[in-house]
């Protein structure tokens, strides 16, 4: 799986693909979580993008994909300032 949960933090990792934006759907649910990792993660589906979306106030790190980073990244800062 490339999610996995430590301590409140979630980390994305390697692809993370449409099967697993229901296990992340569910980890975000709980009051615990203080941030979500991107920072090693290959390739988002769309379903786990969109989550991410919904929580970037705690979304931290700064995917080495070229295209997560030109296009995912900006998208998720501007979220933050909503």
């Amino acid at each position: 799986m490339s999610i996995s949960l430590h301590e409140g933090v979630i980390t994305l990792s390697g692809e993370c693909l449409l099967e697993e934006a229901e296990a992340l759907s569910n980890m975000l649910s709980a009051e615990t979580i203080r941030m979500v990792d991107i920072g090693h993660a290959t390739h988002l589906h769309a379903a786990v993008f969109q989550l991410l979306l919904m929580h970037a106030k705690i979304v931290s790190g700064i995917s080495t994909d070229e295209f997560v980073g030109r296009w995912l990244n900006p998208a998720l800062l501007a979220a933050t300032n909503v």
